[in-house]
Formats: C-alpha cells, structure tokens, sequence
C-alpha cells in the first residue's frame, strides 16, 4: 500500500517552489496539531503545505502528503491510511482537497481522535461543503483562510518587488509616502493593470498564455463539482448559472 504512496508523495513534492511564500504561511500557528486550511482553487494551498513539509520534515517517513482526490487514496480510504502510516512512526500527514473524500467529516474526527498526538494538516477548496462540515469539526480543527493573490504579493512573484504589509491606518494617515514609496523608480500602474488581467491567481507564473485556460478550467470544476454536488443539482442546470456568471462579469457593480 505505502509503496505507491510513497512514490505519489515523492513526485509531488518534487521542484516545489521555496523563494516564494503566501501571506498566510507566517500567520500560521505550525505547532498546532491540527489545522484546516481553505481558499479558493488556484489560490496555493497544496504549495503551501508542501513548503511547510519540506521546512519541518522534508521526509516521507515523518510526514505524508496525500491527495483525497486520488484513485489510490479513495480506494483505501483516509482513516487506514494515517492509521497504518502512523503505526509504522509517521508524525505527521497531510490531506489536500479532504472533501472530495466520501465521508470525510467522520474519517477526519475518527483520525483526529484516535491519533491526538499525530499533527494532521487537511486543505479544501469546496466552501459549501467544508461549511457543511465546519460545525462538528471546530472544537477539532483550526481553520485559516487563504485569500487570492494581494497586488503586493504579485509584485514579489513576478517583478521580485517586496514591499511591505500597510495597514489601513498606514494608508489613511500616511498615503502620500506610502504612494512616494512604492512608485518611486517604478511603473506601478502599468504594474496594476497586469495584476487584473492576469494576477489574482499564482499559477500566472506557469505561464502567460495558459492563464485563461487554467481560470476557465478552476469555474468549470467550481461549478461542476463543488456547486452541482453540494447543492444536489441537476447538470442540465449548470448552463443556466454560467449565463448568470457572465452576466455579473460583463456589468457594472449592482446595488
């Protein structure tokens, strides 16, 4: 069982990007044993744990990556999983998109209960569902949401620009300076207007031309999977809310 995923785990953590870290990885609590992290699809979850694997573990003997979406993992199923790996000395494991597991509200409390001292870290992109399952899971899990990429942080991923976190008293009290600091030698609007076309989502650094596709790609599974299944809908009705989509995209904000 553990060889293939052993050997799933390796080739996923493989060339994991390091230089660069969403803005969530430091606001984290890593000592916590148990912790769920949110986001959109796209939005960088799976790198990030990744990146703290490699930063407090960085073997497969310790820590487990696992996708709940693999045929592997859902053939076994979650809770045999952690429990065999943490049998054999695991510290700690990972679950990516834990929704799309069958039953993973009850799997999760059955690992989370059973194995208190194990860390386990979960992602999940699915709000519908999550939110289904946050009631019984809060006294178990720490939740952390991680929003979509910040023009700052966008600035730091593509031009290597690091600026610093403003509060809103920094902008309401200092804006001048701050405006002085951060265009000073710099085209930000040119900057900015890269940053709505193509900046919201991280995976722009794999490449200018397959952005679109990849955002088409992210509504397609949100609508299919995540909206169609929570809410029991027909996929005949889908179309309908693309229409709805493109009607809020293509007008102006509505009161």
């Amino acid at each position: 069982m553990f060889e293939d995923l052993f050997y799933i785990h390796r080739k996923t953590v493989e060339d994991v990007p390091m230089a660069f870290k969403r803005y969530v990885h430091a606001e984290i609590d890593w000592s916590i044993r148990h912790i769920c992290i949110t986001g959109c699809r796209g939005t960088g979850k799976t790198t990030l744990l990744l990146q703290h694997y490699l930063e407090a573990y960085n073997d497969v003997d310790k820590c487990l990556y696992i996708s709940a979406d693999h045929v592997a993992v859902a053939g076994i199923g979650l809770f045999k999983i952690a429990s065999e790996y943490f049998k054999l000395g695991g510290e700690a494991i990972i679950i990516d998109e834990i929704h799309k597991a069958p039953n993973w509200e009850a799997e999760l409390k059955s690992i989370i209960d059973t194995f208190k001292q194990k860390q386990v870290l979960v992602s999940g992109s699915s709000a519908i569902k999550l939110k289904k399952g946050k009631a019984d899971l809060s006294r178990r899990l720490v939740y952390y949401h991680l929003k979509d990429l910040s023009f700052r942080e966008y600035l730091e991923l593509k031009e290597s620009i690091k600026l610093p976190v403003l509060s809103l008293d920094d902008v309401l009290t200092g804006h001048v300076h701050c405006a002085e600091r951060i265009t000073k030698g710099r085209s930000i609007l040119k900057h900015f207007n890269n940053y709505l076309a193509e900046g919201v989502y991280p995976f722009f650094a794999e490449g200018h031309n397959t952005y679109l596709s990849k955002l088409l790609n992210v509504i397609e599974k949100v609508l299919y999977e995540d909206v169609a299944i929570a809410a029991d809908m027909k996929q005949v009705n889908i179309p309908v809310l693309k229409k709805i989509l493109w009607l809020i995209a293509s007008s102006v904000p509505f009161r």
